[in-house]
């Protein structure tokens, strides 16, 4: 607005944040604006898990799709059986 007056604004695609992810976005946003108004850097702590340690978890949670009696190949084999017949392409004017 001017040199010494800005605004702010943050815009999230709904299928990128939800209700849950809203108040994390707004406390890790106040964290950052505050300590840059202040002329400091952001003090973050490590994360305990990082999205890796996710990956591991899912992988051995829901096994290998090449595993006919893993939770993996039952689901891969439910959306192929509810997405059968359906056209490859949505066709969209």
């Amino acid at each position: 607005v001017a040199p010494d007056d800005h605004v702010l604004a943050v815009v999230v695609h709904h299928i990128a944040a939800d209700g849950v992810s809203t108040a994390p976005l707004a406390r890790d946003l106040m964290t950052a604006y505050t300590a840059r108004t202040a002329g400091t850097e952001p003090d973050w702590s490590p994360l305990p898990i990082q999205y890796a340690d996710f990956t591991l978890w899912q992988h051995a949670a829901l096994g290998s799709a090449d595993d006919p009696d893993s939770a993996l190949a039952a689901q891969i084999a439910h959306w192929r059986q509810e997405l059968a017949g359906l056209a490859p392409v949505l066709e969209l004017p």
